[in-house]
């Protein structure tokens, strides 16, 4: 006579013992994620504030005419920016001025200094020869330094108009616009 097969399968209590683990380990693993994510939306706003220079300059080189790159309320840069053309020269963004790009406000948390030889220059421009200038058409150069948190990236621009990011934690030194 054959003898009825034991059910497969686990008990309440080995259940219980393998959640209890796999809490414990989300619970180890959670804040390294929340660094990754926090590192990942600070790359991706210095790439965004890149990109948005390096379009500043071409289209500068193409119009043949200064654009400007400046935070929508003409102080915050946290807060988005756009790019333009104005249409009285260099200045604030006005009715009449044409609009290239604008950006909506950067994830929270995200603040961004500008360290420049004229801190009231806030904004990057680009003349028609592809060169940064400031709104007194004086050429500029400086830092934007992006912060969340622990984690800083900086976008350099030299005073031929060059523009790059850079991590201070790897780039010891290195960071400043040259």
């Amino acid at each position: 006579m054959k003898r009825p097969s034991k059910a497969g399968g686990f008990t309440l209590i080995e259940l219980m013992i393998v959640l209890a683990i796999a809490g414990l380990a989300l619970a180890l693993a959670l804040p390294g994620f929340q660094g990754m994510i926090d590192r990942r939306q600070l790359n991706a706003a210095a790439v965004d504030m890149l990109h948005a220079i390096h379009l500043t300059r071409s289209e500068a080189l193409r119009r043949n005419r200064t654009v400007q790159l400046a935070p929508l309320d003409d102080a915050d840069w946290a807060g988005g920016w756009r790019i333009y053309a104005s249409a009285g020269g260099n200045g604030p963004y006005r009715a009449g001025d044409r609009l290239i790009l604008q950006r909506a406000a950067l994830p929270a948390g995200i603040q961004v200094e500008s360290h420049t030889a004229s801190p009231s220059d806030i904004q990057i421009a680009y003349n028609g020869e592809g060169r940064s200038v400031r709104r007194s058409r004086m050429r500029l150069s400086g830092s934007w330094h992006l912060r969340l948190k622990q984690e800083t990236r900086i976008i350099a621009i030299n005073f031929q108009g060059r523009a790059r990011i850079c991590d201070p934690a790897r780039d010891r030194g290195k960071c400043e616009s040259r």
